[in-house]
This record gives structure tokens, C-alpha cells and sequence, in this order.
């Protein structure tokens, strides 16, 4: 059994995986409820303290929730730019062996006991492979060969945690 996927990124698929990396992790939970312990103080203090107070607050929660998405916005529009990492495309090729990423002409192999987690987002399924190393096939590539995909991940990856949706 043998599945191909070329996963040709674009920005909306990035920032898709941006956030949901971002945000789906305890750093981004405690992000979160700092932004919104500090909206909440800015309105509990609004009028009672100085405004400059709540004008630092107001910034403090802006920060998780509307100045770190512009920022994956923007990191996702440079990561498949044409200068990024992820502006050529990736030849995924998911077999009872392992996984082999090809790009570029060069080939890579890493073995299904090497994937800890496997989550799906709106465009993409995303396996996570050691804290920096993650191979994001998206839904587009995936095509009709999803359910093929989910049976061979379910029955060969090692990984604790495994979401797999359409």
C-alpha cells in the first residue's frame, strides 16, 4: 500500500497551519488568557485609573490576538514566497516503510516510529515528527486518496495523539 501526495503550499494553507500551531499549544492557551485578563482589566479601568494604564493594557491584549496573527499572516506570505521554504513543492510518499519526502531531486526517508502526533486542520493533515520537523500534506494534494492516507497512518504510525478528519 502506497499513497503519493505532492503538497504545493500557499498562503492560505500556511496560515492555516500557523495559527493552528500557534494557537493549539499551552503557550498559545496562556497567550490567549493574558489577552484577555488584560482586556479585561483595560475595561474594568477605563475611567477609573489613569488611561494611559488602560491604553497599556488595551496594547497587552492586542498582542495574541490581533498582532500575532498579522504576524503569521506575514510569515506565511514569506514562507511561500519565492525565496521560502516552502515555495517548492514536496513529493510525499507514505508507504507500510515509512515516509519519503522528495523535493529538488533530493530524497529523504524517516520511519513511521519517528511521528509522535498527527492532526488535521481545515486544509491540511499535518504529521509532527520531533519538536521542529513537521510534514504538512495538504487536503488539495491528498485528493482522493484520503481514506488510503488514514488507514496507513492508523495502522503504521507510533504517534500517542492521532486526529485524522475530512
Amino acid at each position: 500500500m502506497k499513497v503519493v501526495v505532492t503538497s504545493k503550499m500557499n498562503q492560505k494553507n500556511m496560515f492555516d497551519f500557523l495559527l493552528r500551531h500557534s494557537y493549539f499549544s499551552f503557550r498559545g492557551y496562556i497567550g490567549l488568557l493574558i489577552s484577555i485578563c488584560a482586556f479585561g482589566a483595560a475595561i474594568y479601568t477605563f475611567g477609573k485609573m489613569q488611561l494611559l494604564l488602560t491604553l497599556i493594557l488595551l496594547g497587552a491584549g492586542s498582542l495574541f490576538t490581533i498582532v500575532q496573527p498579522i504576524l503569521l499572516y506575514n510569515r506565511a506570505k514569506l514562507d511561500v514566497s519565492k525565496g521560502g521554504q516552502f515555495h517548492v513543492p514536496i513529493t510525499y510518499t507514505l508507504s507500510t516503510d515509512g515516509i519519503e519526502l522528495a523535493r529538488n531531486g533530493n530524497q529523504v526517508e524517516y520511519g513511521w516510529d519517528t511521528i509522535h502526533k498527527v492532526i488535521t486542520t481545515k486544509y491540511a493533515v499535518v504529521l509532527y515528527s520531533g519538536q521542529y520537523l513537521t510534514f504538512i500534506l495538504t487536503k488539495e494534494g491528498i485528493g482522493e486518496q484520503f481514506d488510503l492516507m488514514k488507514e496507513l497512518i492508523q495502522k503504521n504510525a507510533s504517534a500517542k495523539y492521532i486526529n485524522i478528519k475530512k
